[in-house]
């Protein structure tokens, strides 16, 4: 029959068990230090009846890191050899075996973010680092719908059309096609430019290489799949 006991250990009476598995990096182990910091020792360390650590490595080590004497323990008694063994493998792989939601964490993270900043805590006691925290929080932003993008209102009749040169100081600013060899002698005359800036035709239909938002951009006006190789090898040489 097994049984459970609870209360608080000496922890140089409590001993790493030579059959655990899971490996526990000095990053991560001061990160749990870090969180019982904060937080307290929340979660207790399992043992056996010998004070054989059944799960909570991770916690032991962060607790020897803090220079703890003293930890709160539950004591698992009556496991059989085979039942302890399945017990610490099973702590590990059922959280492992759980999900997340990443819409509602991006929304957690970016909620929680400025409150953990009034009271001048740190983001990282979640356990998450910086690159995962930006790549979750790209999660609530529609990539094919970004605010920045959107085209102000023209307001009047516009000013410039295909064929315009516009001088600004030392740089040249043509309105035409850089296909097209007139407007590129238009625009350069003799010169060569040091650098081009340019979005090529690659040639294929858009709906293969737009992103997973709501918005559906119709096909380029050329470039779009109907080019031969020749023209797409001629138009992409010119640009």
């Amino acid at each position: 029959m097994v049984t459970t006991k609870s209360g608080v250990f000496a922890l140089n009476k409590l001993h790493p068990n030579a059959a655990n598995v899971r490996v526990h990096s000095k990053k991560q182990i001061s990160q749990i230090a870090g969180s019982i910091r904060q937080f307290g020792f929340a979660s207790p360390i399992v043992v056996d009846e010998k004070g054989t650590i059944l799960a909570g490595h991770g916690r032991w080590h962060a607790a020897k890191q803090l220079g703890l004497s003293l930890v709160p323990v539950v004591v698992l008694s009556g496991l059989s050899e085979a039942e302890r063994r399945v017990y610490m493998l099973a702590d590990n792989k059922l959280t492992e075996n759980a999900g997340w939601d990443r819409a509602g964490l991006a929304r957690e993270l970016d909620e929680l973010a400025p409150l953990l900043a009034e009271a001048g805590l740190d983001l990282g006691l979640t356990g998450f680092e910086t690159p995962e925290i930006d790549r979750l929080l790209s999660d609530l932003v529609d990539p094919e719908n970004d605010p920045t993008d959107e085209t102000p209102a023209m307001e009047g009749p516009p000013v410039s059309r295909t064929g315009d040169l516009w001088l600004l100081d030392k740089h040249h600013l043509y309105c035409g096609d850089a296909k097209d060899d007139y407007d590129l002698h238009k625009l350069m005359g003799r010169e060569r430019a040091a650098m081009v800036f340019a979005d090529p035709p690659y040639n294929v239909p858009v709906a293969l290489i737009q992103g997973r938002g709501k918005i559906r951009h119709r096909d380029f006006l050329e470039g779009s799949g109907e080019l031969s190789p020749q023209q797409y090898i001629r138009a992409v040489a010119t640009v």
